[in-house]
């Protein structure tokens, strides 16, 4: 049997790159990431389910209680907690724990 070498697939489209992010999205990335460091002091740098210190590779991750599409404020700090990733995974039913 004769081996021939895989076609190499030719894009549907060309890449012209990342989108810009708005000026808005930016302030509000930024904003996150402060109330996650913050939230994670606050819970003593431990996860609120398992009560890890130590995240795996995927690091901490911030899970809102209440999501935006239900009306969630993804920066009250009463609507948030953060979570390993295992943890936020079983949260939204991706992985059981």
């Amino acid at each position: 049997m004769k081996h021939t070498p895989l076609k190499q697939k030719t894009p549907l489209r060309s890449h012209k790159g990342l989108n810009k992010v708005s000026p808005k999205r930016q302030w509000q990335s930024t904003q996150e990431t402060i109330l996650t460091a913050k939230l994670l002091a606050e819970q003593g740098g431990k996860c609120y389910d398992c009560g890890t210190d130590k995240p795996d590779w995927r690091g901490w991750q911030k899970h809102e209680l209440t999501f935006r599409s239900q009306g969630g404020d993804p920066l009250d700090k009463n609507n948030c907690i953060v979570l390993c990733a295992k943890c936020h995974s079983a949260r939204h039913g991706i992985i059981e724990k």
